[in-house]
């Protein structure tokens, strides 16, 4: 179940990440990025941790750091995409 749901905020994070090198919007990527951060820990808790797992981790929580920095924003506002 853990990996239909994984596989559902993957497809969601490829196409968000599409979006935004067009410069679209930084949302559409940014939105499932916390969600796929909380299934990753709720599968290590129910399942169990996996070291190589941790890739699942740290690649959305980079998502969303780099997107807010201020150049990530100015680039966006530039495209005449919204921000947060």
């Amino acid at each position: 179940m853990f990996a239909l749901i994984g596989l559902a905020f993957g497809a969601a994070l490829i196409w968000g990440g599409l979006q935004a090198m067009g410069g679209k919007d930084q949302r559409i990527l940014v939105a499932p990025a916390p969600a796929a951060i909380l299934l990753q820990v709720v599968n290590w808790i129910i399942v169990e941790f996996n070291p190589a797992s941790l890739i699942s981790l740290i690649l959305p929580v980079a998502v969303i750091a780099l997107l807010m920095q201020q150049q990530s924003r100015q680039w966006f506002q530039s495209k005449g995409a919204p921000t947060f």
